[in-house]
């Protein structure tokens, strides 16, 4: 089985409601199990700015789909739960992204393993999550130059 790290976000409509239908239906994926989980952060927009805050975690998973099996798998989800299609960096309904596969280093047209805007993430910086990550993972250790949005999280 391969460890997975998923990031969910939403910051339209009833953003909780969207992240705990996501959760179940991730638990739900063939062959994927949920075996840990980040609180929850309120974190500012990346990208484009003028809209709400996020609401975003770090989900830990075990499954046997490969990375575009799953990218299929959590689009659908994504669908099935309500998001509507806008603009790149736009208020989302629900995001799910495939942040790290196992050790992984992919490159396809329709995914990027590591998430090509990891680094990038203010969450990635404060959290646990990204803690645990650069300390076990040497390409991530040297994160001082990477750009932020130098905005505090708070956590919920």
């Amino acid at each position: 089985m391969a460890n997975v790290f998923l990031a969910l976000g939403s910051n339209r409509g009833d953003s909780w409601g969207y992240l705990t239908e996501a959760l179940k239906r991730i638990n739900r994926l063939p062959g994927t199990e949920i075996v840990a989980f980040s609180p929850v952060y309120f974190t500012f927009p990346y990208g484009v700015t003028e809209q709400a805050e996020f609401l975003n975690m770090v989900v830990r998973v075990e499954t046997i789909l490969k990375p575009l099996e799953l990218l299929d798998e959590v689009k659908n989800i994504e669908k099935e739960t309500g998001r509507q299609q806008r603009a790149r960096w736009h208020e989302r309904e629900i995001d799910i992204d495939i942040l790290l596969y196992d050790d992984l280093e992919f490159h396809h047209p329709r995914l990027n393993i590591p998430h090509a805007e990891l680094l990038k993430r203010d969450f990635f910086h404060t959290s646990t999550f990204g803690h645990r990550i650069r300390h076990k993972r040497p390409c991530f250790r040297n994160f001082s130059q990477i750009p932020r949005n130098n905005k505090k999280e708070t956590v919920y």
